[in-house]
C-alpha cells in the first residue's frame, strides 16, 4: 500500500471534502472502484453507504476495504443499526479494524419494509448513540458486557444530523448526546438553505468535532418537488424551486457550486452526495 495514504483525514488545514458511493448490487466491484480513480485529489475520504433505503447492496465495509487498497484512498464505511444484532455489530467492528477500515458513519437505519425486501427483520438492539457508545466501549478495550479484548481497536465514529430538521431543539439535544458518546466527526443530510444553515450552527454553538455539510445536487424539477414536500426536514427555498422549473442536472450542480462558495470560509467541509456520478462531484469540488 502507498505510504501516501491519509490515515487520519480529519487532520486537515484545507477544506475537509468527502465524497458518497454506493457499493454496486452484486460482485462487479470493477466499474465502481475505476469511477472512484476519476476523483479529484482534493477528496479527503470516501464515504460507503450501507444497504442504503434499506436496499440490498455489497457488504459497505469490505467494499471500503477495497478502496482503500486499490485506491489509496481513505474510505469511510456507513454501519446500521438494522441488519446486525449487538454480537453482529461488535465482530463486524473488530474484524474491519483488523481490515484498516476504522471509519465508520454510524446510522440507525432506513426500516427494511420501505426497500427492496420488505419481509426482512429490522434489528434495532442499538440506536445511532447506543452504536456510538459501544464503539467507545470497543476502544477501551471492553465489549458490551464489560469483558476485556485482546487489544484495543481505533475505531472513528461519525454521525448525521439534519441542519433543517423541524424541531431543531430535538435534533441538537440528540446531537449533543452523540459528541458526548463519542464522537469525532458529523456529517448533514442535505442542506439547500444558506439561512437555516448558519441558524442550525448558531444554535448549536462551539462544538470541538469537525462538520461536514451535506451537498445533493438537483437532477431535475421533480426531484426537487419531492425533496421539498415529502422528505421530512429538507427545506428547499422558492427561488431554488424556480430555478429548477424545466432544468435538469447542470443548473443542479450549479447550485450546489453556489452554495459551497457561500459556506466554504465558515464550515470545516462538505459532503457530497453526487447524484450523476464521479464527474458531477468533481464539477462541484471545482467551484
Amino acid at each position: 500500500m502507498s505510504s501516501n495514504r491519509r490515515d487520519d483525514f480529519l487532520n486537515q488545514d484545507d477544506l475537509l471534502i468527502t465524497v458518497e458511493v454506493n457499493p454496486p448490487k452484486g460482485i462487479e466491484l470493477e466499474g465502481k472502484i475505476k469511477q472512484l480513480s476519476k476523483l479529484s485529489n482534493r477528496v479527503a475520504a470516501v464515504n460507503v453507504t450501507d444497504n442504503p433505503m434499506a436496499n440490498l447492496a455489497f457488504n459497505a465495509t469490505i467494499f471500503a476495504h477495497h478502496i482503500q487498497e486499490e485506491l489509496d484512498l481513505t474510505a469511510i464505511s456507513h454501519l446500521t443499526c438494522r441488519d446486525k444484532n449487538l454480537l453482529g455489530l461488535q465482530s463486524d467492528l473488530l474484524a474491519a479494524n483488523t481490515l484498516g477500515v476504522d471509519n465508520f458513519l454510524v446510522l440507525t437505519g432506513d426500516d427494511p419494509k420501505n426497500g427492496d425486501h420488505p419481509d426482512a427483520t429490522g434489528v434495532f438492539d442499538l440506536d445511532s448513540v447506543g452504536l456510538v457508545e459501544l464503539i467507545t466501549r470497543l476502544n477501551e478495550g471492553f465489549d458490551a458486557q464489560g469483558n476485556s479484548l485482546t487489544g484495543r481497536p481505533k475505531i472513528n465514529p461519525g454521525v448525521a444530523v439534519n441542519p433543517t430538521a423541524d424541531n431543531l431543539s430535538v435534533e441538537i439535544k440528540r446531537l449533543n448526546e452523540k459528541v458526548e458518546a463519542g464522537a469525532k466527526f458529523i456529517q448533514t443530510q442535505p442542506v439547500y438553505d444558506v439561512d437555516s444553515l448558519f441558524r442550525f450552527l448558531d444554535y448549536l454553538g462551539e462544538i470541538e468535532i469537525p462538520i461536514l455539510v451535506g451537498i445533493l445536487p438537483l437532477k431535475n424539477e421533480g426531484m426537487a418537488d419531492y425533496f421539498n414536500k415529502n422528505v421530512p426536514g429538507i427545506k428547499i427555498s422558492k427561488e431554488i424551486l424556480a430555478r429548477m422549473r424545466g432544468a435538469g442536472l447542470e443548473e443542479g450542480i450549479r447550485i450546489c457550486q453556489e452554495l459551497v462558495t457561500q459556506i466554504k470560509d465558515d464550515v470545516d467541509g462538505i459532503h457530497i452526495m453526487p447524484v450523476g456520478g464521479i464527474e458531477t462531484a468533481n464539477q462541484i469540488i471545482a467551484a
